[in-house]
């Protein structure tokens, strides 16, 4: 497990700054990436014209940052914003590398 370095950020609407997506990263550069990304995801930034990415919480361990985005995730459901997120959060761990399917 990653013991420092991982950070908490979320995605907003280019159009009108409403987040729709959170997601944990072990490196600076995910929180930019578009790749990897699910089908909901890219239709939002499609109709949004792009996205903004804010890191949220930064520079603290792998398991700190799980436990972050969860509840960020359920704290955001919990008040009604709509995220495109397809778990719950809590889940990834570094190096994890997605299958094709």
């Amino acid at each position: 497990m990653k013991t420092e370095g991982c950070s908490v950020y979320q995605h907003r609407r280019a159009d009108n700054g409403s987040i729709f997506y959170v997601g944990k990263a072990s490196n600076q550069y995910r929180k930019d990436k578009t790749q990897n990304r699910n089908t909901r995801w890219h239709e939002i930034v499609t109709e949004a014209n792009g996205f903004v990415s804010e890191v949220v919480i930064d520079d603290v361990d792998e398991e700190f940052s799980l436990l972050a985005e969860f509840e960020y995730i359920d704290k955001l459901k919990r008040i009604g914003v709509s995220i495109c997120n397809l778990t719950s959060g809590g889940q990834g761990r570094s190096g994890w590398v997605p299958s094709e399917e």
